[in-house]
């Protein structure tokens, strides 16, 4: 578990340098603002890739805070048969949580975001982008996203009332 989560966290890492300095050299080639700010070929998630990645990464800290180091009040932490931490506990009374629910949704939108100018723009930045593929990255872009919405549109919370059994509260 340990040798995935340090290959995560290096494979992390090396995204958000390579994203920095690739925003460092998109400001260095242009230090002025343009008197008309014209977007040809832009999108909203193209001009939002660093905003939705520092988020993500924030969400990313603060979801490690939640599930790794346990800092989250209220979180119900059962334990399986073989007497390890029920993770499936720890989600479903999470959920339960208004709030945690509304950060796990934006997280989710944000992704989306993030993906969506991400994975097209991996075949530029490859040099993989003229005339003729550059259409056909886009529909593979689209079909990979397509399923995403719905389940985003999904309240984590929905989940937990479905499984409310799996679950017991507790009174005060």
């Amino acid at each position: 578990m340990w040798v995935s989560r340090i290959f995560m966290g290096a494979m992390l890492s090396l995204h958000v340098i390579f994203a920095v300095l690739l925003t460092l050299e998109n400001r260095a080639a242009n230090p002025g603002k343009y008197a008309v700010k014209k977007m040809l070929k832009t999108t909203f998630a193209g001009e939002t890739m660093i905003w939705t990645g520092l988020l993500l990464l924030a969400f990313i800290v603060y979801h490690l805070l939640q599930f790794t180091v346990r800092v989250t009040p209220d979180i119900v932490l059962g334990t399986d048969a073989k007497n390890r931490v029920d993770v499936f506990t720890m989600v479903l009374s999470s959920f339960r949580i208004t709030p945690i629910a509304l950060v796990y949704v934006a997280a989710m939108v944000t992704l989306f975001l993030h993906l969506s100018h991400g994975i097209q723009s991996i075949f530029q930045t490859i040099g993989l982008n003229n005339e003729k593929t550059m259409p056909q990255f886009r529909l593979a872009r689209q079909a990979a996203l397509r399923p995403l919405p719905r389940g985003l549109q999904r309240d984590p919370r929905a989940h937990s009332r479905r499984h409310s059994g799996q679950i017991r509260e507790e009174t005060p």
